[in-house]
């Protein structure tokens, strides 16, 4: 069997929304944020067969993947899924010329037609726009760190003078022709960090950077920790505090075409034609044509910068996520996402293969409500005492995450294809994930105990327990539309399983919600009407949590807040962090917050699984150093070795 690809577009201090545990995501993005996605996981490999102009396929794991610790528990079932699958499918056969790679996206929404990754929130969003605004302007290493010198810039981080000193040291042009330089990085920052500003992208780290504050209070008309050289092929980044997550892509790293932008209002960019409709990039293909929500026809970029893809069109189309592993069988796509719960039925399929990536960056989640609202105007969530709240009582929280058997669910209903996760933490960062902190594991006779303890009794002998003041409790729980049969299943399987210990949870308006109408709910800056939200996120390579956890951050679902997390979260955005043991320490500390107080908790860490027709190679899930050499996000590398899809 083999493993998958989760696409790599993503140069990642990125939190964007996916769609949540059970199914695949879609790809990763570049930028600073966080995302909502899905997890299936599957074991199935793909056969190559023998026929004229198919490639050769050969697929690659162990020996070229990036070299991992030894792991115990869930890291442990985290690596012998993935292990399942190769990494990648090669080959050296020619490449077609007039070529269309076909690839399903698989999603039960739509497109929001979202391709500039100022405003992008999802995941689904930002893989899109990756083909179109990704360009590798920030080269990464296999360990999702900075390389100073395989982008488009070169990176060089002065601690003592607490600087990142950024140099371009290639040629680039937007799609219409107009170079790319540093000062369009620089117009990025001024987007983000202006009051006006109507996206997710703006957190705590922004104001790392000198200025910022007073740029975003409109006391000064730049950023003067932004020192552009007057040529702009060079910046000077001047932090007031200097994290070590900035070799993380700790910072906001993706350029805005200013020539295309600037004469445009902040507050109105959101919904202009120049984002919505004529997105400029300096990425391998450009956009030819959108049918709205359903697909986005890319053509290849002859003036990439790194040489013009080898593939000249990618038609990128939605697909419904049980529809998939059909389609690909019946060879109407090349590529596309495979549910987990669907991999063993088409474990024999001879014209795809199924691979991974070799690394996990994702979990599922519930999260608790303990906020009110996001204060736009503050720039933080508001958090009043958790006793005010209906999901205050930590005694609550601990017993819905102690109430459910997750790895039942895994193994039953995934196939074993899906992991209770081990951490709030992901396996991509499992050199921070503190193993001595022990997962929610199912007790449901503690979780009575805990309820009992709290108050949280059956007064009138309903079968349901009321909250201590004697009030009903109804407890709602916010959730997209599960992508397959399986998902369904196991989201009926944990909404009974909290039933069972007494405590009356639903669907919050009795239904699932499509995905675009989940995020326009959980991005919202009112307050929530429901208690519990369930999702996936796709956390990035910067293990620093505060950009989705933190209180200035508007990804931070549960709105949660207190002296001794902000404490946890100013170590991790200081200097110190430079020294291993503090970092180490720092990261453990939040773990443990998060295992103890539970605004959220992770419930699997996914496996995302991607099908591979046999006409496709040199389609990779391993990152590697050089952006030139076949690895994850390297598109432009893609060949086709056949005129259309090879059949069984």
């Amino acid at each position: 069997m083999k493993k998958m690809l989760i696409l790599g577009f993503v140069l990642a201090v990125t939190l964007v929304f996916a769609a949540c545990a059970n199914d695949p995501p879609e790809a990763p993005q570049q930028g600073a944020g966080t995302a909502q996605n899905g997890g299936d996981t599957g074991a199935a490999a793909g056969t190559n067969n023998d026929d004229a102009g198919t490639a050769d396929n050969d697929t690659a794991n162990d020996d070229d993947a990036p070299a991992t610790p030894a792991a115990s528990g869930p890291l442990a079932a985290m690596d012998a899924a993935a292990a399942n699958f190769p990494f990648e499918v090669l080959g050296n056969l020619p490449n077609v010329d007039n070529n269309t790679l076909r690839y399903a996206v698989g999603a039960n929404t739509t497109f929001s037609g979202l391709l500039d990754p100022l405003f992008t929130d999802t995941l689904l969003d930002s893989n899109a726009a990756g083909f179109v605004v990704g360009g590798n302007f920030i080269g990464a290493t296999p360990e999702f760190t900075i390389h100073p010198t395989s982008g488009l810039v070169a990176v060089e981080f002065v601690p003592d003078a607490m600087q990142v000193i950024l140099t371009q040291q290639h040629e680039a042009n937007w799609h219409d022709g107009v170079p790319v330089t540093l000062d369009d990085l620089v117009f990025a920052w001024e987007v983000i960090s202006h009051p006006d500003y109507q996206g997710v992208r703006f957190d705590s780290s922004f104001l790392t950077v000198e200025g910022v504050q007073e740029f975003r209070d409109q006391e000064a008309d730049t950023i003067s920790g932004l020192i552009l050289s007057d040529d702009h092929r060079q910046l000077t980044m001047q932090f007031t505090d200097f994290p070590q997550s900035l070799v993380h892509f700790g910072f906001w790293t993706t350029p805005a075409p200013r020539h295309h932008l600037e004469h445009i209002p902040v507050g109105e960019l959101q919904q202009h034609a120049n984002v919505r409709e004529n997105t400029l990039g300096f990425g391998p293909f450009t956009l030819e044509s959108h049918v709205f929500g359903e697909s986005y026809l890319f053509v290849r970029n002859e003036d990439f910068w790194m040489g013009a893809p080898r593939i000249e069109r990618i038609l990128y189309e939605i697909v419904p996520p049980s529809n998939v592993p059909m389609a690909l069988q019946q060879g109407l796509f090349d590529v596309g996402d495979i549910p987990a719960s669907m991999v063993l039925e088409f474990a024999d399929s001879t014209n795809f293969t199924m691979i991974t990536s070799p690394v996990v960056g994702s979990f599922d989640h519930w999260t608790f409500v303990l906020g009110t609202e996001f204060d736009m105007d503050a720039g933080r969530v508001v958090t009043p005492d958790p006793e005010t709240m209906r999901m205050g009582n930590v005694n609550l929280r601990r017993a819905i995450a102690h109430a459910v058997n997750w790895q039942d669910a895994a193994t039953y209903i995934m196939d074993d294809l899906l992991v209770p996760a081990g951490s709030i933490f992901t396996p991509m960062h499992r050199g921070f994930i503190d193993t001595s902190i022990p997962p929610f594991d199912y007790n449901p006779e503690y979780a009575m105990q805990l309820l009992d303890e709290a108050g949280f009794i059956d007064i009138d002998g309903d079968g349901w327990r009321e909250f201590p003041d004697g009030s009903e409790m109804i407890l709602t729980a916010l959730r997209a539309n599960p992508p397959t049969t399986a998902s369904e299943m196991l989201l009926a399987f944990s909404l009974q399983s909290v039933q069972d210990i007494g405590i009356n949870i639903q669907l919050f308006e009795g239904v699932t919600h499509d995905f675009q109408a989940w995020v326009g709910r959980v991005t919202d800056s009112d307050p929530f009407d429901f208690d519990i939200i369930i999702g996936g996120w796709s956390a990035g390579w910067d293990p620093n949590p505060s950009s989705l956890w933190g209180p200035e951050a508007q990804f931070n679902l549960s709105r949660h807040s207190s002296d001794e997390l902000s404490a946890i979260l100013d170590t991790i955005n200081s200097a110190a962090m430079w020294d291993d043991a503090v970092r180490l320490q720092a990261y453990s500390d939040f773990q443990r917050y998060f295992s103890t107080v539970i605004p959220a908790f992770a419930t699997f860490w996914p496996l995302d699984i991607t099908g591979v027709n046999n006409r496709v190679q040199n389609f990779s899930a391993v990152r590697r150093d050089d952006p030139n050499v076949v690895g994850a996000g390297a598109s432009h590398l893609w060949e086709l070795t056949a005129a259309e899809p090879i059949l069984p």
